[in-house]
């Protein structure tokens, strides 16, 4: 079976720095709290406005990188991308002393936030019952939310999404995911420690 498209549907919930749990986010700022994420609802934001989305995988396969095609750029989007913007090249190859030793990531000393980004990619081709959902840990590149204003063109700002390591396993509660698109689990997932992405096939709603 022939496809094109996607469900263009993107839903992105607050980690806490440990990345032990999927959390709300706070109303204003959008940063991280300390209660877990329980429902579709407690989402930080959905994109769902987009004209293409492009999927690169990155790092010899290990990791992911979304290219959004859209067109939300209210303050709540540039909130986002301010509260979830990446501090280091996240995708680059690592670095190594002259004597062999890894060298340490570059990263500022404040850190940064991390989402859980919940793509619902396509039907399955090889059973169109079921849909690909792939979950990626990471954040925004540090140009996402740039806009270009002309007279005539719609205003498209930037949204490009980095995947990254995580730094444990955690529980995804099921009941984050839409239940318009999907079946609901019987079950909780997990996603994995030291993992960039973690992909799964769901039945469709």
């Amino acid at each position: 079976m022939a496809q094109s498209g996607a469900i263009n549907v993107t839903d992105l919930f607050a980690l806490n720095s440990g990345h032990t749990t999927v959390v709300t986010s706070d109303s204003t700022t959008l940063l991280p709290t300390g209660t877990a994420a329980t429902a579709v609802a407690n989402r930080a934001f959905r994109l769902n406005k987009s004209f293409g989305i492009t999927r690169d995988v990155t790092a010899n396969g290990q990791g992911r990188k979304y290219t959004y095609d859209q067109e939300q750029g209210g303050d709540k989007f540039l909130r986002l991308i301010e509260a979830y913007v990446g501090t280091e090249d996240q995708d680059s190859a690592a670095e190594y002393y002259a004597n062999g030793d890894a060298a340490d990531a570059i990263e500022s000393a404040a850190g940064t936030n991390d989402l859980l980004h919940v793509l619902y990619l396509v039907a399955d081709v090889d059973d169109p019952t079921k849909i690909i959902v792939e979950f990626s840990v990471g954040n925004f590149s540090g140009d996402s939310g740039s806009t270009s204003h002309k007279k005539g063109e719609r205003i498209k700002p930037t949204a490009v999404f980095n995947s990254k390591k995580s730094k444990a396993s955690f529980t995804i509660d099921k009941d984050i995911l839409d239940p318009a698109i999907v079946t609901v689990p019987g079950s909780d997932l997990t996603y994995p420690a030291d993992k960039q992405f973690y992909r799964v096939l769901i039945t469709k709603a």
